[in-house]
């Protein structure tokens, strides 16, 4: 291990076989490449308090798990495999409605008002579909990666994208509909 390599410059399998190896370095490198995006991805299947509690838990769970890691799967894979299933174990009855005046990427992006509801839109897709249109558009995952991480084939991967995106039009018309319905009431 003579060369050394910065925190961008060195892979997830390398940082790894790192941690596995004895560096905890290697795990805090894993986090702070990671946490940013998996957070995004319990936030919009959880809401803001259940996203905070559940990547602490996946994090807790990678900790874990990481020392049994082989590497048969893509590391991004293998970790994504682990959030989801700590993201199922947190659903409740239904996900929190995300908070308008919430701290974050909504409240500085130019139309507040349309991201709040596409949040809201991605938040009411079925399970199934939602982790697929995340993996896919979100997480940037090919359909096949999204196969291996959810234990479903490519074209199936490709069908519930498909619909996810259809369910997400419709849900952003009804609630455009109602929006404008509830300004002309008021106006």
């Amino acid at each position: 291990m003579g060369t050394w390599f910065t925190r961008s410059e060195k892979s997830d399998e390398a940082w790894a076989e790192a941690f596995q190896a004895g560096s905890q370095q290697a795990f805090e490198a894993l986090y702070h490449r990671h946490q940013a995006k998996l957070f995004t991805l319990c936030l919009r299947n959880l809401g803001q308090n259940r996203a905070e509690d559940c990547l602490q838990e996946i994090f807790m769970a990678l900790y874990t798990a990481l020392p049994g890691f082989r590497g048969q799967a893509k590391f991004k894979t293998w970790m994504y495999k682990i959030a989801l299933n700590c993201i199922s174990r947190h659903y409740g009855p239904d996900p929190e409605p995300l908070d308008p005046d919430m701290e974050g990427s909504l409240r500085h992006q130019p139309e507040p008002t349309l991201n709040l509801w596409l949040e809201q839109a991605i938040t009411a897709l079925p399970h199934g579909y939602r982790h697929v249109l995340l993996l896919h558009d979100v997480a940037g995952f090919k359909h096949d990666e999204i196969g291996e991480i959810l234990g479903i084939t490519a074209p199936t991967s490709r069908s519930q994208l498909a619909r996810a995106r259809t369910n997400l039009r419709t849900l952003m018309v009804r609630q455009q509909k109602k929006e404008i319905g509830h300004e002309k009431a008021i106006g």
